[in-house]
C-alpha cells in the first residue's frame, strides 16, 4: 500500500478481453465489492491484479477516487487494529504466553 495504483495499458493475450486499461490495485479488487465497483463510470471488470477500465481517463479518475482513498484507509485501520489485538493478547496474560511459546519451541504443539 505504500506505493501509488498504476494504471497501464492492456495488450498481449488479455486484448482480445472487454476493457483497455488496468488499475493495478490488489486492495480494490480484495477489499471493495463488485457493487461497489460497478457504481464506478467505465468500469468493465476485475482480475486478480486489479480493476480493469474502459478507457485511460476513467482509470486515472479511480485511482484518484475517494473510493479507493477510503478502502486503503479502511485496511490501514483493519491491521492497526489486528496488531494491537495481538499485542493485547500477548501481554494480558504473559504466563501463558511464555508456556504457549515454550512448549512451541520445543515441538510439544500440534501448530507447525
Amino acid at each position: 500500500m505504500a506505493t501509488k495504483p498504476r494504471v497501464t495499458p492492456m495488450s498481449g493475450r488479455y486484448a482480445s478481453k472487454p476493457g483497455n486499461f488496468l488499475v493495478r490495485s490488489v486492495l480494490a479488487v480484495r477489499d471493495l465489492s463488485l457493487e461497489e465497483l460497478k457504481k464506478i463510470p467505465g468500469f468493465v471488470r476485475t482480475t486478480t491484479e486489479g480493476v480493469i477500465f474502459d478507457t485511460k481517463t476513467n482509470a486515472q479518475n479511480f485511482v484518484k477516487s475517494d473510493t479507493l482513498k477510503n478502502a486503503r484507509e479502511a485496511a490501514i485501520k483493519s491491521r492497526a487494529f489486528t496488531s494491537g489485538a495481538a499485542r493485547q493478547k500477548k501481554s494480558s496474560n504473559p504466563k501463558l504466553f511464555a508456556r504457549i511459546i515454550k512448549l512451541a519451541e520445543e515441538g510439544k504443539t500440534p501448530i507447525v
